[in-house]
Parts: C-alpha cells; sequence; structure tokens
C-alpha cells in the first residue's frame, strides 16, 4: 500500500490516504539513478499558490506539505521510467538519454514506514530486511519480489 500524506501549514491537520499499487511511474530527468528516482518520488512537496490544500479544519485553502510512502510492497513490483520531457523551446517531447543507474538489487528500506510511523527506520516489524531483487531482462522497470501479497521483506525469490 501506498500512502499519501497531507500536512496543513497552519493547524498541523493530517490528512492521510491510503491505496494499493503495483506499479510505479518513476522521473529519470537529472536523475543519478533508481535510488534517486525514488527519493524525488517520496520527498515532500510544497503545496503554495495555485496547487493549496483545502483544509477541512481551516475550512479553506492553505499551504501544505504531501508526501507519499510505502506501507507494505507489493509480491511484484513493476517500476516504469519516465524518460520523456517536453521541451518549451522545440514545443516537443524529448527523450531522456543520460545515464541512468539501474542496481540488480534495491533496498526499498528507506522509502517504507516502519509499523510506528517513522520513515526509513530499519527497526521495526517491516524494517529489519527490505532487500529486494530487481528483475532483469525488463525494457524501462523492475519488478520487486517478496514473498507474500502486501509483504514488504523483499525476500528473494
Amino acid at each position: 500500500m501506498e500512502a499519501t500524506t497531507t500536512v496543513c501549514s497552519q493547524c498541523g491537520y493530517t490528512s492521510r490516504r491510503s491505496e494499493d499499487f503495483h506499479d510505479l511511474l518513476l522521473n529519470v530527468t537529472e536523475m543519478t539513478g533508481l535510488a534517486a528516482s525514488l527519493a524525488d518520488y517520496t520527498k515532500a512537496e510544497a503545496l503554495e499558490g495555485g496547487d493549496q490544500y483545502f483544509c477541512e479544519t481551516c475550512d479553506k485553502k492553505v499551504d501544505a506539505t504531501r508526501s507519499a510512502r510505502f506501507q507494505s510492497l507489493p509480491p511484484i513490483l513493476s517500476i516504469g521510467l519516465n524518460r520523456f520531457t517536453y521541451d518549451m523551446t522545440r514545443y516537443a517531447r524529448v527523450k531522456v538519454t543520460t545515464a541512468f543507474g539501474f542496481p540488480t538489487e534495491l533496498d526499498m528500506a528507506p522509502f517504507l514506514e516502519t509499523q510506528a510511523g517513522s520513515v526509513g527506520s530499519r527497526a521495526g516489524a517491516q524494517g529489519a530486511a527490505q532487500r529486494s531483487h530487481a528483475m532483469e531482462g525488463t525494457q524501462g522497470g523492475a519488478g520487486a519480489h517478496g514473498d507474500a501479497p502486501g509483504d514488504a521483506t523483499g525476500a528473494s525469490t
């Protein structure tokens, strides 16, 4: 499950939405590799100006921060790489062709929430052994395996 958390900057109200997922689409522009793209995907985003968040407690649009973390991983995780960007000077899509590191083994622990709610900790039931093996031979993506549906232990298969 993926959890998206939004925190109001005025009153501190926290809105949380969880949803099942099986695939991720990651940005590769200006990223050195898969770990950097995952860090970019899960980093906190400021919701300001035209992107303000409507806070139920404040009953108005306010500045807020939004971030995504993984509560658990699916048995097979498909990762797609968004290798295109839009060039405003040429008014066209352009393929990103810079080098992108793709490991044969992927540690998902830094991107998981533990049961205690802390992020990226190796303590707790989920954080102990978050090793996943990337599937080789997939075009533009990789798969990470767990032992069972919703299992985030990432034991190799």
